[in-house]
């Protein structure tokens, strides 16, 4: 199994994360690896959801004290983009509105992944 780093943040394995690898997605050291994690090699990276609901989108962003500027960018958005938000009944992780809100928000891969992981934590 390869290991890579992206320059927006996160570490991906090849074999899980293939098909949402960023782009810009690097190839890693095992010894780079060891040193970030301190684990043994073959151990598998943990997944982020890949889809949570929008009650839980909410709240782990409120949490995060993000929710007041997502919709404060959202309002700001063209309507299709207010659309998709609003009256989404899944929000994906990989979805373009995510990408856009997690850009104008500064986040980085890893901290998209942390929020969809508090999320999912989330029973609503």
């Amino acid at each position: 199994m390869k290991f890579y780093s992206a320059t927006t943040g996160g570490y991906y394995a090849s074999e899980i994360h293939a098909a949402n690898m960023p782009a810009d997605a690097v190839p890693i050291s095992d010894a780079h690896y060891d040193a970030i994690f301190n684990k043994p090699i073959g151990e598998i990276l943990p997944l982020a959801p890949t889809s949570v609901s929008p009650a839980q989108a909410r709240l782990a962003l409120l949490s995060a004290g993000l929710l007041d500027q997502v919709e404060a960018i959202v309002a700001a958005a063209d309507v299709p983009t207010q659309i998709a938000w609003n009256n989404a009944s899944v929000i994906e992780r990989n979805s373009p509105t995510v990408a856009a809100l997690a850009g104008a928000l500064g986040l980085t891969e890893a901290q998209l992944d942390d929020l969809f992981t508090t999320a999912a934590g989330i029973f609503v």
